[in-house]
């Protein structure tokens, strides 16, 4: 893209800045919650005599993927092994998904961080 420059008529060259697409963080936290919802839904995660409703299972996936920390059972009543095994996953992934956002957010894709020993980002 070319403007002209108040600089004897020059003509000045800037390159265009390629955008990052965020929406696949929320599509991605999206798919992390749905798949741990019903992951916790399925029978073997639950203790003998307890089930858990989609509503509750929703909520405990999202709770765990957004490291709230909120419940609406009593995890120790309700789940035997396989379900707290599957929030601790969600709570990583959460926290993991967090920490990747916020770093696509601070450094653009043409962008590095200030001192180039740190540098993470990728240079297109």
């Amino acid at each position: 893209m070319t403007t002209p420059s108040p600089n004897h008529g020059q003509v000045e060259f800037k390159p265009r800045r390629r955008q990052v697409d965020l929406r696949l963080v929320p599509a991605g936290f999206a798919v992390i919650i749905l798949v741990g919802a019903l992951l916790l839904m399925f029978p073997w995660a639950h203790q003998p005599g307890h089930s858990l409703g989609w509503l509750d299972a929703l909520f405990l996936s999202t709770s765990a993927t957004c490291v709230t920390g909120l419940t609406t059972v009593n995890l120790a009543e309700t789940f035997n092994g396989f379900g707290p095994a599957v929030l601790l996953v969600l709570i990583q992934a959460g926290g993991l998904g967090i920490f990747t956002a916020s770093i696509c957010w601070i450094c653009p894709v043409n962008t590095c961080c200030r001192r180039e020993r740190f540098c993470f980002c990728s240079r297109s």
